[in-house]
C-alpha cells in the first residue's frame, strides 16, 4: 500500500521504485513480444495444443502489461462490447 507524503526522501524513494518497476517491466516484456507471431505460426502449422500454449503465453504477457500500466480487464471487455455493436 502506497502512502502519499510530502517528505522529499519518501518521494525520491517512490520515484526510484517506479523507475525500477518500469525498467523491470520492459526487461520482462520486450523480448516476449514475439508471442503474436508465434500464435500465428502455430495456428498455421502446429497441433491444437501448441496453439493453446502460444495463446496462453500471449494472454499472460498482455496481463502483465495491463497490470503494469494499470488497465483492468473490465476496460478491455467494455471496449470489445462497444465493437460488437
Amino acid at each position: 500500500m502506497r502512502h502519499t507524503t510530502s517528505d522529499p526522501r519518501s518521494r525520491a524513494l517512490e520515484f526510484r521504485r517506479q523507475r525500477l518497476r518500469r525498467r523491470a517491466s520492459r526487461t520482462f516484456l520486450l523480448p516476449r513480444w514475439t508471442c503474436p507471431t508465434e500464435v500465428i505460426i502455430a495456428a498455421l502449422s502446429e497441433p491444437r495444443d501448441r496453439v493453446v500454449s502460444e495463446v496462453a503465453d500471449l494472454i499472460f504477457h498482455v496481463s502483465v502489461l495491463l497490470t503494469d500500466i494499470d488497465i483492468d480487464w473490465n476496460e478491455i471487455g467494455q471496449e470489445l462490447g462497444r465493437r460488437a455493436k
